[in-house]
């Protein structure tokens, strides 16, 4: 029998944490290639990038990544949604002054530990999608060449296909893609500091946030608790996932 969503974005007993935005007014296209058809939008005075065609697994992969990862002090921008509640899209804000990484400018990343948690967080999710188009460097005031590193896009983390997450396992994310040059000796203590963050957080949040994830992408109730069941056992286990995944960036020459 096919699984049947959920009611459009059903209510959780903890409440909604992601902003919902009535509608946005486009603004430009975003010129740098994307599946998503995203554009440039404005909610009053706030930009946002607007990804129109994520896609349900997109969705639940961004929502769920903003919210485990502000739970870990991740950077990663503020997240939103807009739509109908049949039709929902994401909207992740406009962080000014970035550029795509450079690992020429490795040595002036002003927030080294919070990249290891970003990395936790992949880590964890299995994202294993953090190219240089997706760890951007922000111009900071401090000095002419110092960076603030974030963190976008979480849409391909396998926790966005809840079944092929679970079957995943312990595996952690490939490297691939994963940006040369990231000094494993500055991010190893934000990431492991992350990763008993996340072994220590209450089941009660983690649930509230897996709901939340997966009502805004009407997810059926029997796919919530494979997502949940899966998310469970690897926070429980997060800094033996973490530690593998940054022996893994460090063995790269």
């Amino acid at each position: 029998m096919a699984k049947v969503p959920r009611p459009a974005h059903a209510a959780t007993l903890w409440g909604d944490r992601i902003k919902r935005v009535p509608s946005v007014v486009p603004v430009a296209e975003v010129l740098v290639p994307n599946a998503c058809d995203a554009t440039y939008a404005m909610d009053g005075d706030r930009h946002w990038v607007h990804k129109r065609l994520l896609g349900a697994d997109g969705l639940l992969a961004e929502a769920l990544g903003l919210l485990l990862g502000q739970a870990l002090g991740a950077p990663v921008p503020e997240g939103a949604v807009t739509g109908p509640p049949d039709d929902t899209t994401w909207l992740s804000e406009v962080i000014p002054d970035i550029q795509h990484w450079d690992r020429q400018l490795a040595n002036f990343i002003v927030n080294y530990p919070d990249v290891g948690r970003l990395l936790a967080l992949d880590a964890i999710l299995l994202n294993d999608d953090r190219h240089e188009g997706n760890l951007v460097l922000q111009a900071t005031a401090e000095h002419e060449y110092s960076r603030r590193a974030w963190g976008i896009d979480m849409a391909n983390a396998l926790a966005g296909r809840p079944t092929d997450f679970a079957a995943a396992g312990m595996n952690t994310p490939s490297i691939a893609k994963l940006v040369d040059g990231i000094p494993v000796t500055l991010i190893q203590e934000g990431a492991m500091l992350a990763a008993v963050q996340a072994q220590s957080l209450s089941t009660y949040l983690v649930k509230s946030m897996v709901m939340e994830a997966c009502s805004l992408s009407r997810e059926p109730r029997e796919t919530e608790d494979v997502l949940l069941g899966a998310l469970l056992s690897r926070m429980a286990r997060a800094p033996e996932l973490v530690a593998e995944y940054l022996e893994k960036v460090g063995s790269r020459p």
